[in-house]
C-alpha cells in the first residue's frame, strides 16, 4: 500500500511538472523547488517563472573646458529576462562627450528566485581622446531589486585631478517584473 501511495505521488508530481511546463512560460525556462513539511506530509512543488529586469535612466556627462563646457545627456537603457538561478549581462554602456571624456557602465544581473541582484561598475575616463585609458573615477555597483518592485540608483563620478572638473552623473531606475 505504501508503494502504491509513493507511486501515485510520483505520477502526480510528473503530471504537475508537465502541465506547468506547457502553461507557465513561453520560453519553457523555469525552475521548480520542492518543499517538505516538518510533519512529513505530502511535499509541495513550486514553479518559478522567468522574471524581467528593466533599466531606464540617463547619464549627464560634462567635459570641463576653459572656454565653454561640452555637455551630453544620454539615455541608458537595458533589459534582461532570466530564469531562476541564472545570470547574464544587463548592459555594457560606453559614451564619449567632447572628444575627451568617456562614461562607462557595466552591469550583470542574476535572478535569485524572484529577487534580482545587480553587480558591476561605473567609470569615468578623461584624456586627449575618447580612446583614453586614463581612469579618473569609478564606483562599484551592488543593488538588489525585489519582486514587483523598483529601485533608484544615482552614481556621481568626478575628475578631481589636475585639469579636472569633468563629471558623469548616472540616474538609473531598475524594475523587476
Amino acid at each position: 500500500m505504501k508503494l502504491v501511495k509513493t507511486c501515485l505521488k510520483l505520477i502526480g508530481t510528473i503530471v504537475l511538472v508537465c502541465v506547468l511546463s506547457l502553461t507557465l512560460s513561453q520560453s519553457k525556462a523555469f525552475a521548480f523547488q520542492e518543499y517538505q513539511f516538518a510533519n512529513n506530509s505530502t511535499p509541495i512543488l513550486l514553479a518559478w517563472a522567468p522574471r524581467t529586469l528593466t533599466l531606464k535612466g540617463s547619464v549627464y556627462i560634462v567635459d570641463d573646458e576653459v572656454f565653454g563646457d561640452e555637455v551630453c545627456n544620454v539615455p541608458v537603457n537595458g533589459k534582461i529576462t532570466l530564469a531562476p538561478g541564472k545570470s547574464g549581462n544587463l548592459i555594457n554602456f560606453k559614451e564619449c562627450c567632447g572628444d575627451e571624456v568617456r562614461a562607462e557602465l557595466y552591469l550583470d544581473a542574476s535572478n535569485s528566485y524572484d529577487h534580482f541582484e545587480v553587480d558591476g561598475s561605473a567609470k569615468l575616463y578623461e584624456g586627449t581622446s575618447c580612446k583614453t585609458d586614463d581612469l579618473e573615477d569609478d564606483q562599484v555597483v551592488n543593488l538588489g531589486v525585489d519582486k514587483n518592485d523598483s529601485e533608484t540608483l544615482k552614481i556621481n563620478l568626478e575628475n578631481t585631478g589636475i585639469g579636472g572638473g569633468d563629471t558623469a552623473d548616472f540616474d538609473l531606475r531598475f524594475t523587476n517584473t
